[in-house]
């Protein structure tokens, strides 16, 4: 999970690098062997120009500082994607599985599967929905939510290795109000992570609504059918049946707007 203020380019970067999936050290990049050896190639060609063949010094010239080029653009571009660079600049703005325990990792898949849920429904990708809330508010809730866990999952396990051993109750009186701390915090992103698959299933409310708009459009066939039978009664209760389909329609996308209206008034911290 990764902070959307990131530059894209280096979002790019750090979503999916396995090398970032862990917080220790990670390997170094070859490029500056690449230079070397490319360096020893054209000065061995300049060089043997007094004892090698005037071609074969040529060759051996013009292919190291061609390869001297092309190690020093892979090596710029090396850099800019290194996991070194992306690391220290960018620490403490993306999240790595590894950084979470179970509860956050339950929790953080809930998160992310009612958001995958909102951009898979029709209503979104027809554009019966805010755009703003589900391009900018949705990533921005999501990684809100894995900042927030990531927190919890440390100070969990730093709860759990302070209450080794024999607890006093000195250690109890440092212990109780910090846990009370991290149980509220805890509860208010359960509560936004609710939000977010309440959202997600007035989407799906919505998506429901607009199937039964489009089976309206066999109506006719039924009509016909209950005209054959000179059946009025079956005829208007399927005219009532449309219209109330239309309106049911009209309200669930309103309540998916009013609901993805209601995530981006929440706040950035708690």
């Amino acid at each position: 999970m990764v902070d959307p203020d990131i530059p894209e380019d280096d979002r790019r970067r750090i979503v999916g690098n396995e090398r970032l999936a862990f917080r220790g050290a990670v390997p170094q990049g070859r490029g500056v062997g690449a230079l070397v050896v490319a360096g020893c190639l054209a000065l061995d060609g300049l060089l043997g120009r007094r004892w090698l063949p005037p071609g074969l010094a040529f060759m051996m010239t013009g292919g190291g500082l061609v390869f001297i080029g092309a190690a020093l653009v892979h090596l710029v571009h090396g850099r800019q994607g290194s996991p070194q660079r992306l690391m220290r600049r960018y620490g403490e703005r993306y999240v790595v599985p590894a950084d979470l325990d179970a509860e956050a990792h339950s929790a953080l898949f809930r998160a992310g599967q009612a958001v995958q849920e909102v951009y898979a429904s029709r209503v979104h990708r027809t554009g019966l929905l805010d755009p703003v809330a589900n391009d900018v508010v949705l990533p921005r809730q999501l990684w809100e939510i894995a900042r927030l866990l990531r927190s919890h999952s440390i100070l969990r396990a730093e709860q759990r290795q302070a209450a080794q051993g024999v607890v006093t109750p000195e250690l109890r009186a440092v212990l109780d109000p910090q846990r009370a701390a991290l149980a509220r915090s805890v509860t208010a992103v359960e509560r936004r992570v609710a939000m977010l698959e309440a959202y997600a299933r007035r989407v799906q409310e919505a998506d429901a609504a607009l199937r039964a708009q489009d089976l309206l459009g066999g109506n006719d066939k039924y009509r016909a059918l209950l005209a054959r039978t000179d059946d009025m009664e079956g005829l208007r209760d399927l005219t009532l049946r449309a219209d109330a389909v239309e309106g049911t329609l009209a309200r669930s996308v309103q309540d998916a707007v009013a609901a993805g209206h209601t995530l981006a008034t929440l706040p950035d911290g708690l």
